[in-house]
């Protein structure tokens, strides 16, 4: 009989159901009878007592115990219905204090798409907004093509803002004509990955966002990611492979 569908653990299940069989009985009976150790049957008659669902009587000093009418376990299910209604308005009560703390540490997430010149502009405007430390993974070096006049003035900005660079940059010779460029910029060092890995994209990382930009002189594709969960991922990352790579 499934007793443990109404509430009761195994043990009660068991206890309760050879105090039916067996009448008023001694804890040893019991234990015989459910096929469990004496010590698991006196946790279950004490928590069957707390439930009502068993009596007992001294007799000559002993214990004996006995099961309540059956009945009493619909009883048992009122009081279990009435105790989860009234954690039930307890919790509607907690939940905007609770539902404020989960978004005060939940990062949102939003994602953008920017296109051309002017998209590349913007993300990078959004580096300096940002004025967190801007790392970068696989740059290519075609940035000075894309947008020439652009670079020098933004770079002027962003040392002014103290905001640092730092590049894994792919070793190709636009690679390291840009990695030389980007030096004299200041606040700005590098490393070289290694030659066989072919770079389709670039990978910004900067504040909470990360953006995946596929290079093109005529018309770049930026993928720009806001989400502090994410961008943190990427700067484990890059600082892995930063120790990597010599």
């Amino acid at each position: 009989m499934e007793l443990e569908r109404v509430g009761l653990t195994q043990n009660e299940s068991k206890v309760y159901l050879a105090l039916l069989d067996l009448g008023s009985s001694l804890a040893g009976k019991i234990s015989e009878k459910a096929g469990i150790h004496r010590r698991a049957v006196y946790d279950a008659l004490n928590r069957l007592i707390e439930k009502g669902l068993v009596s007992y009587v001294i007799k000559s000093g002993k214990k004996f115990y006995e099961a309540t009418n059956p009945e009493k376990i619909l009883d048992v299910l009122k009081e279990k219905e009435e105790d989860i209604k009234q954690k039930e308005e307890v919790v509607k009560t907690l939940l905007p204090e609770l539902f404020a703390r989960y978004k005060a540490t939940k990062s949102e997430l939003s994602a953008a798409i920017y296109r051309g010149k002017g998209g590349l502009k913007t993300v990078m405007e959004l580096i300096l907004k940002e004025k967190k430390d801007w790392l970068s993974i696989g740059s290519t070096g075609k940035g000075p093509q894309v947008i020439p006049y652009f670079l020098p003035g933004w770079h002027r900005r962003r040392c002014k803002l103290k905001i640092k660079y730092k590049g894994l940059i792919a070793d190709t010779s636009e690679g390291r004509k840009r990695a030389k460029e980007l030096s004299k910029t200041g606040l700005a060092e590098h490393k070289f990955l290694p030659k066989n890995i072919h770079h389709l994209q670039t990978t910004w990382v900067f504040g909470s966002k990360v953006a995946i930009i596929l290079v093109s002189v005529e018309q770049p594709i930026i993928f720009l990611i806001d989400n502090k969960e994410i961008a943190d991922s990427f700067r484990g990352q890059f600082k892995w492979l930063w120790e990597v790579i010599k």
